[in-house]
């Protein structure tokens, strides 16, 4: 995981009512971008063998 996934990760474990729209504005980026790492963090989730909220 990179930095930003990091910190998303970390987040959405402290708080499971984060939005896609709330992260783009906190890192001021597309949506897309934000979308792509839950799915890099799901990714490696499911490769450690850990169920995911899919």
């Amino acid at each position: 995981m990179n930095r930003r996934e990091n910190k998303i990760f970390s987040e959405l474990i402290w708080n499971d009512k984060s939005t896609v729209a709330a992260f783009k504005d906190k890192y001021n980026v597309q949506e897309r971008s934000i979308r792509l790492a839950i799915k890099s963090i799901n990714d490696d989730l499911m490769e450690a063998g850990l169920k995911t909220g899919k």
